[in-house]
């Protein structure tokens, strides 16, 4: 059952010029290693790392080993005015006001916003919730749990 969607972000420091990037700006930025940015991310073991690769492409910067956690990326941001990252969106959208700068991405020339704009942003997947229908039908708890992930306050 899709309960959601998960997206990424792509931060920058707030000194920077960038509002919008496309995903070809992201693969010459993180795959091509050509722009000159310090990059910041999460590190191999982690599933926002895969999903980003899924989506732009591996990242080949051989100096580039990422981040734990994402308390760490957003201080590589913070305190260098060239890095550029990628994080969860639920991690930035409530916690960076002023921080760091939120960057739109953009296709086919439209920029789309991570929080304003969830159905059109490109860097989203669904979000799934998987059970067993059957234990699920036969417990009570289970069915209200599930109808309250499918309501709006879910």
């Amino acid at each position: 059952m899709i309960v959601g969607r998960d997206m990424l972000s792509i931060i920058v420091n707030p000194a920077s010029t960038l509002d919008c990037v496309s995903l070809d700006d992201l693969i010459k930025i993180f795959v091509d290693a050509s722009e000159g940015y310090t990059l910041c991310g999460a590190d191999v073991q982690s599933g926002t790392r895969d999903f980003f690769e899924e989506e732009v492409g591996p990242i080949t910067d051989a100096s580039f080993s990422g981040f734990a956690n994402d308390e760490d990326i957003l201080d590589c941001v913070v305190n260098d005015e060239n890095a550029i990252a990628f994080v969860p969106v639920a991690f930035v959208a409530e916690q960076t006001a002023g921080t760091v700068k939120i960057l739109d991405v953009s296709v086919q020339d439209m920029c789309y916003n991570p929080i304003d704009d969830v159905n059109s942003y490109p860097l989203a997947r669904p979000l799934f919730i998987i059970y067993d229908a059957r234990s699920a039908l036969a417990d009570e708890q289970a069915t209200d749990y599930l109808c309250c992930l499918l309501s709006p306050e879910g």
